[in-house]
């Protein structure tokens, strides 16, 4: 069996014991909520990636997953964490790109990638480190349970930045002005 960085990932997490997942499945964490959905994690679904953190503070062990596009929409919110010493686990699936609206182009618009490609991300072990939290960067397999296992295991704020290749898709989807029996990649 060829398993990837989300079987890896759920398994740390099961080990860790962790209970709930705060999040919003955008398209570069689909994979992830997949394997989720399958284990004993009780996925918490918010209506914004902002509402998943303020879910997660009443948690002890709070964790977030976010790819890099959502995330900067309330990065700010790492300062609040930070003062409170709020021990909040934020797992970034780095793709470089806002992935979902980078797939539609590619495979709609014949690869005219407007907007979603990003020249300049920002560092987030950095950003991280700069709010006075911990940041850690997994760019391999074999680092994924060393970071989470650490990330559990630091009683303040972490960032972890899981970086991941640009042109993996997410499917299923359904294409523009579709239902959803005419979805792609399978389900309906």
């Amino acid at each position: 069996m060829n398993r990837i960085g989300a079987d890896i990932f759920v398994e740390s997490l099961i080990r860790e014991g962790v209970e709930y997942i705060f999040g919003i499945p955008g398209a570069v964490i689909i994979p992830l909520f997949d394997k989720l959905y399958d284990s004993p994690i009780k996925i918490i679904l918010t209506r914004h990636e902002q509402g998943a953190g303020h879910a997660a503070d009443g948690y002890a062990r709070a964790r977030n997953i976010a790819g890099d596009g959502s995330i900067q929409m309330n990065i700010q919110e790492l300062a609040t964490a930070v003062q409170y010493n709020l021990p909040v686990k934020v797992a970034i699936l780095n793709n470089g790109c806002l992935g979902m609206v980078r797939q539609w182009q590619e495979l709609f618009y014949q690869k005219r990638y407007a907007g979603t490609l990003f020249q300049h991300n920002p560092d987030f072990v950095a950003v991280a480190r700069g709010y006075g939290a911990e940041g850690i960067r997994v760019t391999k397999k074999d680092e994924v349970r060393p970071a989470i296992e650490q990330a559990i295991n630091t009683p303040k704020p972490v960032f972890m930045d899981f970086v991941i290749d640009r042109e993996e898709k997410v499917f299923p989807m359904v294409p523009a002005g579709n239902a959803t029996n005419k979805m792609i990649g399978g389900m309906a």
